[in-house]
């Protein structure tokens, strides 16, 4: 899980659609998927939010990469 971590957290630095603060927000969101805390819906939210703002082709990379790291629950609210 934390190599599927630093990959995503890689990725995110090179996604030219977001600015250097989204980019950092992004990479929180993504350490708060990794476990089940009060903090998770709020997490899958701003994915959302973030994929959706990426665009498609992006967003799928992003999706493949979250999927090996996000916890059962945080998958189950993301791709419901």
């Amino acid at each position: 899980m934390e190599t599927a971590l630093s990959a995503a957290k890689e990725y995110t630095d090179g996604l030219d659609q977001l600015s250097p603060d989204e980019k950092t927000v992004l990479k929180g969101t993504l350490d708060d998927l990794t476990s089940d805390t009060d903090r998770t819906p709020l997490a899958v939210s701003r994915l959302k939010t973030f994929m959706g703002r990426i665009g498609p082709p992006a967003a799928g990379v992003l999706r493949r990469i979250v999927e090996t790291l996000a916890t059962e629950a945080a998958k189950r609210m993301m791709w419901r």
